[in-house]
């Protein structure tokens, strides 16, 4: 149901994600989604004698709250190329490591900056993972927010209205093809097996040296955190489920910017032009990094899947060694329900 925030839109991911969608496979971003952006802007800068062009926009940001490798860069390169929004500095992803050495550590300095870059111009949107906001460390510079509590207070007063969250409920899955990421050397932002001795330190990192079952209940129960506070200081959300992407990928984004601009249109003072849909164009990106036809096996080497069987086996994730299924079973009682609402 468009519009409305608190729809949730089905978000999956298939072993075959050809099925449900023609997807058109672009670059990032596609240099018609910004002459579309752009060219869409001049028309209305220009044409003085339109309702539509006298109005002011509407100030807009929505912050995606999700794990990695659930979807998030189709969805956030996707939001980007079919709506009026843009990525904050044009980055899916504003504070991982790898950006964080140009933008900085997560702040409400560097979010209010996002928010006068984009903000007003078609509204704005950033993905952020739990873990950019749950950390147990002194801060590295002043301002630096360390708690989803500080965090989401300081986006509310930054101009930020608007929350999209997302979880994949097969955490093994998440897993090996966050592994995968890593390992595969086409992804040159996040590759990082450049000899043996990487690889094996990354099964290690990834399942070796790690309680699995111990770890999931972590990133739920983290995940529900952020997702709390975020509620605690009143953002309205949307929430996605992940178990096909490909079946809606259009009507997920169309969900997104319809509820964004109903939510910037109430912060807004007086009539504004709110974000808009402009037109489908998907954008799927890292699905080639993640083979899903391979046994566990052939993913991440027989001492490790013995490894995750072993630790799995009996336990309330045990269902999760079909990566092939994404839905929890309605048999299976979960340790912990993620917030998806």
């Amino acid at each position: 149901m468009p519009g409305s925030s608190s729809a949730v839109a089905a978000l999956y991911f298939t072993s075959c994600p050809m099925l449900s969608l023609a997807v058109v496979f672009l670059a990032l971003p596609t240099a018609q989604a910004v002459w579309k952006k752009h060219h869409r802007r001049v028309e209305f800068q220009s044409n003085s004698t339109s309702e539509v062009d006298a109005l002011p926009q509407c100030p807009a940001g929505t912050i995606l709250l999700s794990l990695g490798r659930t979807g998030t860069g189709t969805l956030s390169w996707s939001v980007d190329a079919s709506t009026s929004m843009n990525l904050c500095g044009g980055y899916k992803e504003f504070y991982n490591d790898h950006n964080s050495r140009t933008h900085g550590v997560v702040s409400k300095e560097s979010m209010e900056r996002c928010m006068a870059e984009e903000g007003n111009h078609g509204g704005v949107f950033v993905h952020v993972k739990p873990e950019h906001i749950t950390k147990e460390r002194d801060a590295k510079e002043e301002g630096e927010l360390l708690d989803p509590e500080g965090f989401f207070r300081a986006m509310k007063e930054a101009g930020f209205n608007h929350v999209v969250i997302n979880f994949r409920d097969n955490l093994l899955a998440r897993e090996v093809s966050s592994y995968e990421l890593h390992t595969d050397p086409e992804e040159t932002e996040t590759y990082q097996a450049h000899s043996q001795e990487d690889i094996d330190a990354l099964r290690k990192q990834y399942f070796l040296d790690v309680d699995l079952p111990e770890h999931f209940e972590m990133l739920t129960k983290r995940f529900n955190r952020c997702v709390k506070a975020a509620k605690a200081v009143g953002f309205p959300i949307t929430a996605f489920t992940f178990p096909n992407l490909v079946g809606d990928l259009c009507g997920a984004v169309k969900n997104i910017v319809n509820d964004a601009a109903v939510h910037s249109k109430e912060s807004a003072k007086g009539e504004c032009q709110a974000p808009e849909w402009i037109k489908c164009q998907t954008e799927v990106i890292h699905m080639d990094s993640s083979h899903r036809a391979k046994t566990l096996d052939e993913r991440v080497g027989k001492e490790a899947a013995d490894y995750i069987r072993k630790g799995l086996k009996g336990t309330s994730y045990e269902w999760m060694l079909d990566m092939s299924k994404q839905i929890w079973p309605e048999d299976v009682k979960r340790p912990i329900d993620p917030i998806l609402a």
